[in-house]
């Protein structure tokens, strides 16, 4: 019994267990609610949540000789707009600290392996954003509000959709100051038209320092989510949720990190709470559509799909997901024709060619799926999806060795793919490679305790290699997952036959039988093993299920008339032989 090996359909996200260290330190890192704080001392144990190797007394000194030169600058200015220009000039004239534009680009990777985590970290990292003088509009908004606090000025954080910046505020005079453009002064008017947020919302509005640190977070939940570690990234933005309820986008971000952990119901209760405060926000909508229909939900989902189409025309998320929603509710010709309109728009979209590579898979289209595969892998070799399906198809093809390289490619970017161990385990064993197969069998459960298939097949490997006491082992703690798995207890029957424990064998199969009872193997191998374990009587009994199962079993007819001569019954032997020749 080979699990058969198993294509992955790819989701995008946009901005989309718990962990208790990551939820340690975010209570160390966090003021409690309503009290007093250092928003540089948070920012600066946020800073280190990302970037564990910051330097935490490195960066205070230079936020506080960045903070004096301000200081000294400041003193001799006497209107608003004047302290302004001079906190400006030692930013980002005397310190030429300046927005980072490539940061988008890096930022917006997908699905990125942990050994990227600290290089997208760095975004969020203070260090580096002192050291490299850059930053994005939250770390050049953080480090402005730091500068105003330290100086105690009337300075404070400002949302738009996705972006920060800060402002003057006294109570009588407000000051736009846009920390991406090196403090220039921006119009409320400017901020409305470019954005297009709704006058009496969350935006726009001059909010407290502790909103700051709740986008800050927002954005290492991002980070921490894109790195493969969405579990902490759900406890990062939950704490974000509760400084900002009002900020759909913090909800969507941790609606999709709920998906990235499996938490399906609570993906959609938060994106719908995103998605109910900014219907227009398309991130929202795409992650509600995509937790539609991991719960099964594919009418809704298609329909939040063709909303997204609405919004925006040539999404292509939207028809990738019209294609996995059409797929799932077994309409593979209109999967098929969406999964094409995606290719149309953008023929190396990656999430597509492998969607519909699994679906060509699924029908039987070998050939067609091979190149879509193939196509995914050139268009981006880093990404495991891909190699994953490239592997697995190759597999099916019987392209082994080719097959062997890519499952080998897909294990370095994902170690922790228990599949994929599994598959590699198949593909060797398939080869006879019977070491390596057993070694990745054994990686596959350390891996998943749960993989129930993995344990079958390092059975049937140990079994092959007359390790029969191990493969019962196996066999059993496959049992252990699916109690109803016949060829589990059939194989551990063969086990407990081989290791000449015929009672304990004969009574397995009698467990197999109870599965399938029209099973005449199980029958007979239940039959001949309560015969050699001397059980006679339960011998003849079963060896009579057998033929009632398969009147032509000559050899059931045969070892009957044995079992009964052996008790005395010479005459009913002697009629089963004669049965036995007709």
């Amino acid at each position: 019994m080979a699990k058969t090996t198993s294509l992955l359909f790819v989701f995008f996200f946009l901005f989309s267990a718990v962990y208790s260290s990551i939820n340690s330190a975010l209570d160390s890192a966090l003021p409690r609610h309503g009290e007093e704080f250092s928003l540089k001392k948070t920012i600066i144990l946020l800073s280190k949540i990302a970037d564990p190797g910051l330097n935490e007394s490195r960066v205070e000194r230079d936020i506080n000789a960045l903070t004096a030169l301000a200081a000294s600058r400041v003193k001799g200015a006497r209107t608003p707009g004047e302290k302004i220009a001079e906190i400006n000039k030692v930013i980002f004239e005397d310190y030429n600290f300046r927005f980072d534009e490539t940061a988008d680009s890096f930022i917006q990777r997908r699905r990125l392996s942990e050994a990227w985590f600290g290089g997208l970290a760095e975004y969020e990292s203070f260090e580096r954003v002192l050291k490299e003088r850059s930053g994005i509009c939250v770390s050049l908004s953080l480090l402005y509000l730091i500068i105003a606090e330290e100086l105690k000025l009337p300075i404070y954080p400002v949302f738009m959709p996705r972006h920060i910046f800060v402002r003057w505020d006294d109570g009588t005079l407000r000051i736009n100051i846009e920390t991406t453009a090196k403090g220039a002064v921006i119009s409320d008017s400017a901020y409305a038209s470019k954005f297009g947020y709704k006058p009496g919302g969350p935006y726009g509005k001059t909010l407290k320092k502790i909103n700051a640190v709740g986008a800050f977070l927002n954005n290492i939940g991002v980070h921490f989510q894109l790195a493969g570690r969405a579990a902490e990234a759900v406890e990062i933005h939950k704490r974000d949720v509760a400084i900002n309820p009002d900020i759909a986008g913090s909800r969507a971000n941790l609606g999709a990190a709920y998906i990235e952990t499996g938490m399906y119901s609570e993906a959609v209760l938060t994106l719908e709470k995103a998605h109910d405060m900014e219907p227009a926000d398309a991130d929202a909508l795409l992650n509600l559509s995509i937790a539609k229909n991991r719960t099964g939900d594919h009418a809704a989902a298609i329909r939040g799909f063709e909303k997204l189409l609405r919004l925006s025309p040539n999404d292509l998320a939207a028809y990738d997901g019209l294609g996995i929603s059409h797929s799932r509710s077994g309409d593979p010709k209109r999967a098929e024709q969406y999964y094409l309109k995606a290719l149309n728009l953008d023929s190396s979209y990656i999430n597509t060619l492998n969607n519909l590579g699994v679906l060509y898979q699924e029908q039987g289209r070998l050939s067609e799926a091979l190149r879509l595969f193939r196509r995914a892998v050139s268009s981006n070799p880093s990404r495991f999806e891909s190699r994953a399906n490239l592997a697995i198809a190759l597999q099916k093809n019987d392209y082994l060795y080719e097959a062997e390289n890519e499952y080998e490619a897909a294990i370095r970017l994902n170690p922790k793919a228990s599949d994929i161990h599994y598959n590699l385990g198949l593909l060797y064993h398939k080869q006879g490679k019977k070491s390596p197969a057993e070694s990745a069998y054994r990686k596959a459960i350390e891996l998943n305790p749960k993989e129930e298939y993995a344990y079958y097949n390092l059975g049937v490997l140990l079994q092959d290699t007359n390790r029969h006491a191990e493969a019962a082992k196996m066999y059993a703690a496959a049992l252990k997952i699916n109690p109803s798995s016949f060829s589990a207890l059939h194989n551990l029957g063969s086990a407990y036959y081989e290791e000449e424990k015929f009672e304990k064998a004969g009574e397995t199969f009698l467990k197999a039988l109870s599965l399938d009872p029209k099973n005449k193997d199980a029958a007979f191998s239940a039959a001949v093993s309560f015969h050699r374990a001397g059980s006679l009587k339960k011998a003849a009994e079963h060896y009579k299920k057998t033929i009632s199962i398969e009147p032509s079993f000559k050899e059931a007819y045969n070892n009957l008339a044995a079992v009964l001569s052996e008790l005395g019954e010479d005459e009913e032997a002697g009629k089963w032989y004669k049965k036995s020749l007709e």
